[in-house]
């Protein structure tokens, strides 16, 4: 089985186009049953994709850096952006600090995957041995962070810690198991996810009267806590077979959508308050716009160098 890292995989832009949407969609969604299950899985696939990404071969200091670079200026970028846009006039240094302290929203992402990417850094210099023996203590530490630390908090430690198992799983799935999971693997992993979502839905059924009002559905005990975790590596290990698996469907604008998803991810949120603010509330009609409108970004990064250095970090 090939490398991802080695060998170039359409697949791969035609999923993260397929997740880019779902994300957007799912910002666009009134809280209901469609957003809790977007919500459910879209992220954890995104951070298990982003492991998937990172070479092992390739890690050293200077790839740490440019990979970095590539996600801390992009940061930084939109964080000022949205604070503007966000602020009310109030440019206080208080409220500037601040926004990189609890970061913007959707600006978490970024946030996290750079910390996700030293924490992997440092875990790719151990042998492959003590990365396994740690898995079992980073799962329950997670189960833990899931828990007991609410979204928003300081320095995203939710998601910075709790979440860093799923671009873990991507990137051991794809650097250390070669031809370990198979259709078969993934097949049995795929149906264990969805036994347990079953059951994940019925307890959040039981607790809020399947309202789904909040995201905060996944924190109601330990147990649904840990479903939450345990239930989306069942699904990574399933979906990242499918990653390798060559694509020969040419959904051309599907897959730009993915290369870019990065940017679209950014900037989605700024061009859909715009249009909320005057009267559009349609989901599907919001996600389009919204999408539309991040094209101009994009289109804006390849036509001028400063900008693109700004907008992408390259």
């Amino acid at each position: 089985m090939k490398n991802l890292n080695t060998d170039k995989n359409h697949t791969l832009d035609l999923l993260k186009g397929i997740l880019i949407i779902l994300v957007v969609l799912g910002h666009a969604l009134e809280y209901g049953i469609g957003k809790y299950l977007i919500y459910y899985v879209h992220m954890p696939l995104f951070l298990c994709l982003f492991g998937i990404l990172i070479n092992k071969e390739k890690m050293n200091l200077l790839y740490l850096i440019r990979r970095l670079k590539r996600l801390i200026i992009p940061f930084f970028t939109a964080s000022i952006i949205y604070f503007i846009f966000w602020s009310n006039f109030d440019f206080s240094i208080r409220n500037f600090i601040f926004i990189f302290i609890t970061p913007s929203y959707h600006l978490w992402f970024l946030y996290s995957v750079s910390f996700h990417f030293i924490l992997i850094y440092i875990l790719s210099h151990f042998k492959t041995k003590v990365i396994f023996t740690l898995l079992p203590f980073i799962l329950i530490i997670s189960i833990a962070i899931q828990h007991y630390i609410p979204y928003y908090y300081y320095f995203e430690a939710k998601r910075s810690l709790g979440w860093f198992i799923f671009t873990l799983i991507g990137f051991i799935l794809t650097n250390f198991y070669k031809e370990v999971i198979k259709r078969k693997i993934a097949l049995i992993s795929l149906f264990a996810f969805f036994l347990l979502s079953l059951l994940k839905i019925y307890l959040d059924f039981k607790t809020q009267d399947f309202h789904f009002s909040s995201f905060s559905v996944f924190d109601e005990n330990v147990f649904s806590s840990a479903l939450f975790i345990i239930n989306n590596i069942f699904l990574i290990i399933g979906f990242t077979w499918f990653c390798f698996e060559k694509t020969t469907l040419n959904l051309k604008f599907i897959n730009y959508l993915g290369k870019n998803s990065l940017l679209i991810y950014l900037y989605h949120i700024l061009f859909m308050q715009l249009f909320q603010e005057i009267g559009i509330s349609n989901a599907l009609l919001l996600t389009i716009l919204s999408i539309k409108g991040s094209i101009i970004i994009i289109m804006l990064t390849k036509r001028f160098k400063t900008f693109s250095l700004l907008i992408k970090g390259s």
